[in-house]
């Protein structure tokens, strides 16, 4: 169910809203005369569907990093809390959750090359990739230092 890459046109009655092809004004000026005239560029329509399928999955890869951050935050706070009241139960806590910091880690990274593999974003979007990506080894480095405090007091 391809569509093909051409302009289409709808005429109905009523005021002109203009055209936006290559002719410009003498194409306006056409729409006039005929009524109201509707454009649908498919090759357009394609770019904004991808367009959304993109944001979508940029809001997914936002929603993974405060997953992260959250449970980086976490164990932060219980590192610190196991290290200041000698508690080596929640110290093995945090030991044992840095795995799943680390497995959210990874999982990010390879979300955020799938993404730039198959939408092949520009500008701003890729720019958010990237950026994510160095966020979340910046988010694995604190989770790795609440480890290692967590290892003090264990």
């Amino acid at each position: 169910n391809q569509r093909p890459h051409c302009v289409h046109r709808i005429y109905s009655s009523g005021p002109s809203v203009g055209t936006s092809d290559a002719r410009g004004a003498a194409s306006h000026a056409t729409a006039q005369r005929h009524g109201r005239i509707l454009q649908v560029d498919w090759k357009k329509v394609g770019v904004m569907e991808s367009r959304a399928h993109l944001r979508a999955q940029l809001q997914e890869l936002n929603e993974r990093i405060l997953k992260m951050g959250a449970l980086v935050e976490e164990a932060l706070r219980k590192a610190v809390t196991a290290l200041s009241t000698d508690d080596k139960s929640l110290a093995q806590d945090v030991i044992s959750g840095d795995d799943e910091i680390d497995r959210l880690h990874n999982d990010l990274e390879d979300f955020a090359t799938h993404v730039i593999a198959l939408e092949q974003p520009v500008a701003t979007d890729l720019r958010e990739l990237v950026s994510s990506t160095k966020l979340a080894g910046g988010l694995e480095r604190i989770g790795d230092h609440a480890r290692h405090i967590a290892r003090l007091a264990g």
